[in-house]
C-alpha cells in the first residue's frame, strides 16, 4: 500500500525496489500456431524492499539496432523481495525473420 511504501522509504529510510535485469534469452521453436519465440528474463530486486517492476517491455531490434517489435509485459503479481531473482516468460509468434537481438526495458 501506498502507506507502507511511504513508511518504508521515509520513516524506516529503506531504499526502495530496484529491478535489475541479469540476464535475458530466447528460444525458437516451431509449433502448431507457427515458429514460437520464447523469452525467459531474470530479473533481480536490488533495493531493501519488496516490490513490482511497474512497466516492462520486450523490444526485438534488428542488425542496426532498429526496433522492430515491442510488446508489454504483464508484471502484476510477480512481488520481487529484496536480493532475490525472478523469471519471468513471454512469447511471442512469428516473430520478424529479420530479428538480432532481444532488449528489455524494466521500471
Amino acid at each position: 500500500s501506498d502507506v507502507a511504501k511511504y513508511i518504508e522509504t521515509n520513516i524506516l529510510q529503506l531504499a526502495p525496489a530496484k529491478f535489475d535485469v541479469q540476464s535475458a534469452s530466447y528460444e525458437v521453436s516451431e509449433t502448431e500456431l507457427g515458429t514460437s519465440l520464447l523469452v525467459t528474463i531474470t530479473l533481480t530486486n536490488s533495493g531493501e524492499v519488496e516490490g513490482v517492476p511497474e512497466e516492462m517491455k520486450v523490444i526485438l531490434t534488428d542488425a542496426q539496432n532498429q526496433p522492430l517489435v515491442t510488446w508489454p509485459l504483464d508484471t502484476a503479481g510477480q512481488i520481487i523481495a529484496p536480493g532475490e531473482t525472478s523469471q519471468l516468460y513471454t512469447r511471442l509468434f512469428e516473430p520478424p525473420a529479420d530479428f538480432s537481438q532481444l532488449r528489455v526495458l524494466v521500471r
